[in-house]
Protein backbone atom coordinates (compact mmCIF):
# COMPACT_ATOMS: atom_id res chain seq x y z
CA UNK A 1 0.00 0.00 0.00
CA UNK A 2 2.84 2.37 0.86
CA UNK A 3 4.54 1.56 -2.42
CA UNK A 4 1.38 2.43 -4.33
CA UNK A 5 1.09 5.82 -2.54
CA UNK A 6 4.75 6.58 -3.26
CA UNK A 7 4.26 5.70 -6.90
CA UNK A 8 1.19 7.98 -7.07
CA UNK A 9 3.17 10.87 -5.59
CA UNK A 10 6.01 10.36 -8.06
CA UNK A 11 3.52 10.25 -10.93
CA UNK A 12 1.87 13.48 -9.77
CA UNK A 13 5.28 15.14 -9.42
CA UNK A 14 6.29 14.07 -12.92
CA UNK A 15 2.99 15.24 -14.41
CA UNK A 16 3.43 18.73 -12.92
CA UNK A 17 6.75 19.17 -14.72
CA UNK A 18 7.15 19.76 -18.48
CA UNK A 19 8.04 16.62 -20.32
CA UNK A 20 10.55 16.31 -23.11
CA UNK A 21 7.76 15.75 -25.65
CA UNK A 22 5.89 18.95 -24.64
CA UNK A 23 8.86 21.25 -25.21
CA UNK A 24 9.33 20.70 -28.93
CA UNK A 25 5.55 21.00 -29.44
CA UNK A 26 5.85 24.79 -29.29
CA UNK A 27 8.70 24.74 -31.76
CA UNK A 28 6.72 22.42 -34.02
CA UNK A 29 3.75 24.79 -33.98
CA UNK A 30 5.97 27.75 -34.84
CA UNK A 31 7.69 25.76 -37.56
CA UNK A 32 4.32 24.80 -39.04
CA UNK A 33 3.09 28.39 -38.82
CA UNK A 34 6.11 29.84 -40.62
CA UNK A 35 6.00 27.07 -43.20
CA UNK A 36 2.39 27.98 -43.97
CA UNK A 37 3.32 31.66 -44.02
CA UNK A 38 6.14 31.03 -46.48
CA UNK A 39 3.85 29.05 -48.77
CA UNK A 40 1.15 31.72 -48.56
CA UNK A 41 3.64 34.48 -49.40
CA UNK A 42 4.92 32.51 -52.39
CA UNK A 43 1.32 32.03 -53.55
CA UNK A 44 0.60 35.76 -53.22
CA UNK A 45 3.71 36.66 -55.24
CA UNK A 46 2.71 34.18 -57.94
CA UNK A 47 -0.78 35.66 -58.08
CA UNK A 48 0.48 39.25 -58.18
CA UNK A 49 2.95 38.37 -60.90
CA UNK A 50 0.23 37.35 -63.33
CA UNK A 51 -2.20 40.18 -62.56
CA UNK A 52 -1.98 43.09 -65.01
CA UNK A 53 -3.35 45.37 -62.30
CA UNK A 54 -0.13 44.87 -60.33
CA UNK A 55 1.97 46.53 -63.00
CA UNK A 56 -0.59 49.30 -63.57
CA UNK A 57 -0.77 50.17 -59.86
CA UNK A 58 2.99 50.10 -59.36
CA UNK A 59 3.51 52.26 -62.46
CA UNK A 60 0.93 54.80 -61.26
CA UNK A 61 2.36 54.89 -57.72
CA UNK A 62 5.91 55.51 -58.98
CA UNK A 63 5.51 57.50 -62.21
CA UNK A 64 2.82 60.02 -61.22
CA UNK A 65 4.88 61.43 -58.30
CA UNK A 66 7.83 61.85 -60.67
CA UNK A 67 5.70 63.73 -63.22
CA UNK A 68 4.13 66.02 -60.61
CA UNK A 69 7.49 66.73 -58.98
CA UNK A 70 9.07 67.59 -62.33
CA UNK A 71 6.23 70.01 -63.13
CA UNK A 72 6.57 71.71 -59.74
CA UNK A 73 10.35 71.94 -60.09
CA UNK A 74 9.98 73.37 -63.60
CA UNK A 75 7.67 76.11 -62.35
CA UNK A 76 9.95 76.87 -59.43
CA UNK A 77 12.94 76.98 -61.75
CA UNK A 78 11.15 79.62 -63.84
CA UNK A 79 10.23 81.57 -60.71
CA UNK A 80 13.85 81.45 -59.51
CA UNK A 81 14.70 84.03 -62.17
CA UNK A 82 12.68 86.55 -60.11
CA UNK A 83 14.42 85.71 -56.84
CA UNK A 84 15.94 82.98 -54.72
CA UNK A 85 13.89 79.79 -55.05
CA UNK A 86 14.87 76.42 -53.63
CA UNK A 87 13.46 72.91 -53.97
CA UNK A 88 14.28 71.04 -50.73
CA UNK A 89 14.39 67.27 -50.39
CA UNK A 90 11.11 67.04 -48.51
CA UNK A 91 9.32 68.92 -51.31
CA UNK A 92 10.82 66.66 -53.98
CA UNK A 93 9.82 63.48 -52.15
CA UNK A 94 6.50 64.87 -50.89
CA UNK A 95 4.41 63.35 -53.69
CA UNK A 96 6.17 60.00 -53.30
CA UNK A 97 4.59 59.80 -49.86
CA UNK A 98 1.29 61.61 -50.27
CA UNK A 99 0.39 60.17 -53.68
CA UNK A 100 2.59 57.11 -54.19
CA UNK A 101 2.14 55.49 -50.78
CA UNK A 102 -1.58 56.33 -50.80
CA UNK A 103 -1.94 54.48 -54.11
CA UNK A 104 -0.20 51.48 -52.56
CA UNK A 105 -2.61 51.64 -49.61
CA UNK A 106 -5.63 51.66 -51.93
CA UNK A 107 -4.10 48.68 -53.71
CA UNK A 108 -3.65 46.86 -50.40
CA UNK A 109 -7.30 47.39 -49.48
CA UNK A 110 -8.51 46.24 -52.88
CA UNK A 111 -6.22 43.19 -52.78
CA UNK A 112 -8.07 42.00 -49.67
CA UNK A 113 -11.63 43.01 -50.53
CA UNK A 114 -11.42 41.51 -54.04
CA UNK A 115 -10.63 38.10 -52.52
CA UNK A 116 -13.58 38.50 -50.15
CA UNK A 117 -15.91 39.60 -52.95
CA UNK A 118 -15.08 36.75 -55.31
CA UNK A 119 -14.80 34.04 -52.63
CA UNK A 120 -11.07 33.51 -53.06
CA UNK A 121 -10.55 33.82 -49.32
CA UNK A 122 -12.61 30.68 -48.66
CA UNK A 123 -10.51 28.68 -51.11
CA UNK A 124 -7.30 30.08 -49.62
CA UNK A 125 -8.46 29.15 -46.12
CA UNK A 126 -8.86 25.52 -47.17
CA UNK A 127 -5.15 25.42 -48.06
CA UNK A 128 -4.00 27.74 -45.26
CA UNK A 129 -6.43 27.34 -42.31
CA UNK A 130 -5.18 30.39 -40.41
CA UNK A 131 -6.56 33.85 -41.12
CA UNK A 132 -3.53 35.52 -39.56
CA UNK A 133 -1.29 33.74 -42.08
CA UNK A 134 -3.54 34.81 -44.96
CA UNK A 135 -3.46 38.50 -43.98
CA UNK A 136 0.23 38.52 -43.09
CA UNK A 137 1.04 37.00 -46.48
CA UNK A 138 -0.89 39.78 -48.21
CA UNK A 139 0.80 42.44 -46.07
CA UNK A 140 4.29 41.09 -46.70
CA UNK A 141 3.83 40.52 -50.44
CA UNK A 142 2.15 43.82 -51.32
CA UNK A 143 4.13 45.73 -48.68
CA UNK A 144 7.48 44.51 -49.98
CA UNK A 145 6.55 45.66 -53.49
CA UNK A 146 5.46 49.05 -52.13
CA UNK A 147 8.59 49.45 -50.02
CA UNK A 148 10.91 48.18 -52.75
CA UNK A 149 9.37 50.43 -55.39
CA UNK A 150 9.63 53.46 -53.11
CA UNK A 151 13.22 52.57 -52.24
CA UNK A 152 14.19 52.42 -55.92
CA UNK A 153 12.33 55.47 -57.22
CA UNK A 154 13.43 57.99 -54.58
CA UNK A 155 17.18 58.13 -55.44
CA UNK A 156 16.27 58.28 -59.12
CA UNK A 157 13.92 61.17 -58.48
CA UNK A 158 16.46 63.10 -56.41
CA UNK A 159 19.24 62.51 -58.94
CA UNK A 160 17.05 63.62 -61.85
CA UNK A 161 16.14 66.85 -60.07
CA UNK A 162 19.81 67.54 -59.40
CA UNK A 163 20.65 67.06 -63.08
CA UNK A 164 17.67 68.84 -64.64
CA UNK A 165 17.26 71.69 -62.16
CA UNK A 166 20.67 72.35 -60.59
CA UNK A 167 19.83 75.98 -59.76
CA UNK A 168 17.09 75.20 -57.26
CA UNK A 169 18.66 72.05 -55.76
CA UNK A 170 21.96 73.49 -54.56
CA UNK A 171 20.96 73.59 -50.90
CA UNK A 172 21.17 69.81 -50.37
CA UNK A 173 23.14 66.75 -51.44
CA UNK A 174 22.45 63.03 -51.61
CA UNK A 175 24.74 62.42 -48.62
CA UNK A 176 22.95 64.81 -46.24
CA UNK A 177 21.48 63.36 -43.06
CA UNK A 178 18.00 64.62 -43.97
CA UNK A 179 18.21 63.08 -47.44
CA UNK A 180 19.35 59.70 -46.11
CA UNK A 181 16.52 59.74 -43.55
CA UNK A 182 13.94 60.21 -46.30
CA UNK A 183 15.56 57.51 -48.43
CA UNK A 184 15.12 54.77 -45.79
CA UNK A 185 12.14 56.05 -43.78
CA UNK A 186 9.63 56.40 -46.62
CA UNK A 187 10.12 52.83 -47.93
CA UNK A 188 9.58 51.54 -44.37
CA UNK A 189 6.50 53.75 -44.12
CA UNK A 190 5.23 52.31 -47.42
CA UNK A 191 5.53 48.78 -46.01
CA UNK A 192 3.77 49.69 -42.76
CA UNK A 193 1.06 51.59 -44.65
CA UNK A 194 0.17 48.48 -46.62
CA UNK A 195 -0.30 46.66 -43.30
CA UNK A 196 -2.76 49.36 -42.24
CA UNK A 197 -4.55 49.00 -45.58
CA UNK A 198 -4.76 45.21 -45.38
CA UNK A 199 -6.25 45.51 -41.89
CA UNK A 200 -8.81 48.06 -43.07
CA UNK A 201 -9.80 45.88 -46.01
CA UNK A 202 -10.34 42.81 -43.85
CA UNK A 203 -12.12 44.79 -41.15
CA UNK A 204 -14.65 46.54 -43.38
CA UNK A 205 -14.76 43.91 -46.19
CA UNK A 206 -15.85 46.59 -48.66
CA UNK A 207 -13.40 48.38 -50.96
CA UNK A 208 -15.66 51.41 -51.35
CA UNK A 209 -16.12 51.86 -47.60
CA UNK A 210 -12.51 51.23 -46.61
CA UNK A 211 -10.99 53.35 -49.39
CA UNK A 212 -13.44 56.20 -48.75
CA UNK A 213 -12.62 56.17 -45.05
CA UNK A 214 -8.89 56.16 -45.81
CA UNK A 215 -8.96 59.03 -48.31
CA UNK A 216 -11.43 61.20 -46.41
CA UNK A 217 -9.45 60.85 -43.21
CA UNK A 218 -6.08 61.49 -44.86
CA UNK A 219 -7.06 64.52 -46.94
CA UNK A 220 -10.01 65.98 -45.01
CA UNK A 221 -10.27 64.56 -41.51
CA UNK A 222 -6.80 65.47 -40.26
CA UNK A 223 -7.06 68.92 -41.86
CA UNK A 224 -10.24 69.54 -39.88
CA UNK A 225 -8.57 68.30 -36.70
CA UNK A 226 -5.62 70.65 -37.30
CA UNK A 227 -8.04 73.60 -37.46
CA UNK A 228 -9.71 72.88 -34.11
CA UNK A 229 -8.87 74.93 -30.98
CA UNK A 230 -7.26 71.89 -29.34
CA UNK A 231 -5.20 70.99 -32.40
CA UNK A 232 -1.92 71.32 -30.51
CA UNK A 233 -2.90 68.22 -28.52
CA UNK A 234 -5.05 66.26 -30.97
CA UNK A 235 -3.35 66.83 -34.31
CA UNK A 236 0.11 65.42 -33.34
CA UNK A 237 -1.62 62.15 -32.37
CA UNK A 238 -3.14 61.67 -35.84
CA UNK A 239 -1.89 58.83 -38.09
CA UNK A 240 -0.81 60.78 -41.16
CA UNK A 241 0.79 63.53 -39.08
CA UNK A 242 2.98 60.81 -37.60
CA UNK A 243 3.59 59.34 -41.04
CA UNK A 244 5.06 62.66 -42.18
CA UNK A 245 6.98 63.00 -38.91
CA UNK A 246 8.51 59.53 -39.28
CA UNK A 247 9.47 60.24 -42.91
CA UNK A 248 11.45 63.29 -41.82
CA UNK A 249 9.16 66.16 -42.79
CA UNK A 250 9.27 69.21 -40.55
CA UNK A 251 6.02 69.91 -38.73
CA UNK A 252 4.55 73.29 -37.84
CA UNK A 253 2.64 71.84 -34.89
CA UNK A 254 5.06 70.50 -32.23
CA UNK A 255 5.19 66.71 -32.08
CA UNK A 256 4.33 64.67 -29.01
CA UNK A 257 7.32 62.35 -29.54
CA UNK A 258 10.36 61.75 -31.72
CA UNK A 259 10.27 60.52 -35.35
CA UNK A 260 11.39 57.10 -34.16
CA UNK A 261 8.34 56.76 -31.92
CA UNK A 262 6.18 57.95 -34.82
CA UNK A 263 7.44 54.89 -36.71
CA UNK A 264 6.53 52.68 -33.73
CA UNK A 265 3.10 54.35 -33.79
CA UNK A 266 2.57 53.18 -37.38
CA UNK A 267 3.87 49.69 -36.63
CA UNK A 268 1.43 49.33 -33.73
CA UNK A 269 -1.40 50.76 -35.84
CA UNK A 270 -0.71 48.24 -38.61
CA UNK A 271 -0.50 45.27 -36.23
CA UNK A 272 -3.70 46.28 -34.40
CA UNK A 273 -5.68 46.72 -37.63
CA UNK A 274 -4.44 43.39 -39.03
CA UNK A 275 -5.41 41.72 -35.73
CA UNK A 276 -8.88 43.30 -35.96
CA UNK A 277 -9.08 42.07 -39.54
CA UNK A 278 -8.29 38.52 -38.39
CA UNK A 279 -11.00 38.83 -35.73
CA UNK A 280 -13.50 40.05 -38.33
CA UNK A 281 -12.76 37.17 -40.69
CA UNK A 282 -13.13 34.64 -37.87
CA UNK A 283 -16.45 36.23 -36.87
CA UNK A 284 -17.65 36.03 -40.49
CA UNK A 285 -16.63 32.36 -40.62
CA UNK A 286 -18.67 31.61 -37.50
CA UNK A 287 -21.69 33.41 -38.99
CA UNK A 288 -21.50 31.21 -42.08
Amino acid sequence: MRKEVAMDKNAARDASQPTASSTPAVGTCLSTYFTLLGRAIATEYAKLRYLSSTYIVVACALIFPIIITCVVSYLQNIASALGVMEQPVESILYWTRVLGITVFMVWGINHVTADIKYGTFDTTYLAVPRWSVVLLAKWISVGSIAGGGTLLVQPLLLWSQKVIFPTITQNWSLSDHTTITFLWAQPVLAFLSVGVAVGLGALFRSAALAISLLLVWEFVGETVVSATPKSALAYPAMPFYNAALFAGQEQQVPALWSPGWAGVYWLVLAVVLVALGVWRLRARQREV
